[in-house]
């Protein structure tokens, strides 16, 4: 006969001989300060009654652990010890119960079918909830459901020499509350690779496990440090689901829902920036003498094919003269309705617009390194507005390269301060002329700012070349790009 298993809630120092049957939600591994390898195996369990705990295994034991215990597996544990749930300074544990289960050389994990045990239940606070701190602290973990209403900019910043990103969205209740919600890192990869952010269908996220913050006097979420959190993004969940209906019933209609793009921090430095320097034509930057500055807005219409747009620079002044990692000098083609224009960019604004470090952006799926990844090429047809710097070449050539200081592709500033050649508002067409010339594949995904026929802007610029100064590369001259237009 089955042993009779105890609720976790029940759990304390009475007793040594507990038993619990469980489902395993969650397990990491943390690192601390400057750790190479993990110290513990952390879990996240529930049981039948919903009631969650934090576990803990110990170093010898997480090989074996990890060969029998899987998320989402269904198990029966005894022959632990328990201990109090008390976490240091700036820590977090996935429980407000009072005790954790600890993981010791004699316990028993025994494996069971989940057909009779319930399914993962969350602990979904709602955003009037977190924003009013009602049983919310800064310590024990909680889950937040949301429709995805806005994105802003990716910051990338760096710790210690390493690069990290930072992404703010808004997330808003059925009540129509709002909360900011930071994600970080492969978060924000995770967001990207499942979100079509130019799409119309609602975007509904759900996050497990995340953390409570104070921010700027104001409470935020944001996934924890060291993995803990789990993001479920339209997933097929009840949870989901009924979020999706009861949109239905409050709209009417929840098929349709935009995202709003803004750009971060920087939203009010560009527009005062782009205030006092206004928008030009690629045309009048032409004929501006060296040295100056200006904004334009235009389509990238490719990117030169060569190996050398990124180098191994310094972590601390940039110049390629210690080999730390590798930088963006990605040679781009712009055009708008007046002209084309080759210009460079550098490593702040790669990682911008890519997501991503440019040693990231090398390594292939398989682990191998690719010298030109077609990544590269999915700024392609985009419009952005570009801060353009225009300077000699450091090759003592004479000729003179131009420099992207700033880049944002921010809908409201596109909006405002698009120009045409004879001044106000306009949606430019490519620049083009009319010969007639077959073009590669890699052309063919750009969309419509682009004919599938023409030939690719990118394959008629030279490349930069790099030397020790990584913002005074050499760029040539302008040629002019020929387009076919269809008949």
């Amino acid at each position: 006969m089955a042993r009779q298993t105890d609720l976790l809630k029940k759990i304390d120092f009475t007793r040594s001989n507990w038993c619990v049957h469980v489902r395993v939600l969650r397990m990491w591994e943390p690192l601390f300060g400057k750790q190479q390898f993990p110290s513990s195996l952390e879990l996240a369990v529930m049981d039948n009654e919903g009631t969650r705990m934090w576990c803990t295994v110990p170093q010898l034991m997480i090989k074996s652990v990890k060969m029998k215990v899987k998320e989402n597996g269904v198990y029966v544990l005894q022959n632990f010890f328990v201990g109090l749930s008390t976490v240091k300074p700036n820590q977090t544990r996935v429980s407000a119960q009072k005790y954790k289960i600890n993981f010791q050389q004699n316990t028993s994990i025994i494996a069971t079918d989940d057909h009779d045990f319930p399914p993962t239940r969350f602990d979904i606070r709602s955003c009037a909830d977190v924003l009013n701190r009602n049983g919310v602290n800064e310590v024990d973990l909680i889950d937040v459901l949301g429709l995805l209403v806005t994105k802003h900019d990716i910051v990338p910043f760096s710790i210690e020499g390493k690069p990290h990103r930072r992404l703010t969205i808004v997330l808003q209740d059925l009540e129509k509350n709002t909360i900011e919600c930071t994600l970080w890192d492969s978060y924000i990869d995770e967001l990207f690779n499942k979100v079509d952010f130019e799409g119309t269908e609602p975007v509904i996220i759900l996050l497990q496990f995340c953390q409570a913050k104070t921010f700027k006097g104001q409470m935020i979420i944001t996934n924890t440090r060291h993995s803990e959190t789990m993001m479920w993004i339209n997933s097929d969940i009840s949870v989901i689901n009924d979020f999706k209906k009861s949109l239905s019933v409050d709209d009417g209609d929840s098929s349709s829902q935009l995202i709003t793009t803004v750009s971060s921090t920087q939203s009010e430095t560009l527009v005062d920036d782009l205030m006092s320097s206004p928008v030009r034509s690629i045309e009048e930057l032409l004929t501006l003498e060296e040295g100056a500055i200006v904004w334009i807005c235009g389509t990238v219409m490719g990117i030169v094919p060569s190996e050398k747009w990124c180098y191994l620079g310094c972590k601390k002044c940039s110049k390629s003269v210690r080999k730390d990692g590798n930088r963006y000098v990605v040679e781009t083609n712009v055009v708008d309705s007046t002209a084309p224009i080759s210009v460079t960019i550098w490593d702040r604004e790669g990682f911008q617009i890519y997501g991503k470090t440019a040693n990231e952006m090398r390594e292939t799926k398989d682990g191998n390194v690719s010298s030109f990844p077609a990544e590269l090429e999915l700024i392609c047809g985009r419009k952005f507005l570009f801060k353009i710097h225009k300077k000699s070449a450091n090759n003592n050539s004479g000729e003179l390269c131009y420099h992207v200081m700033k880049i944002t592709e921010d809908k409201n500033l596109l909006t405002k301060f698009v120009i045409s050649p004879s001044g106000g508002l306009s949606d430019e067409k490519p620049y083009v002329t009319t010969d007639k010339t077959p073009c590669s594949k890699s052309q063919e995904s750009i969309g419509d700012t682009i004919s599938k026929d023409c030939t690719p802007a990118k394959r008629l610029f030279p490349t930069p070349s790099i030397d020790d100064d990584s913002h005074n590369a050499s760029a040539t001259k302008v040629p002019k790009i020929t387009v076919k237009v269809e008949k």
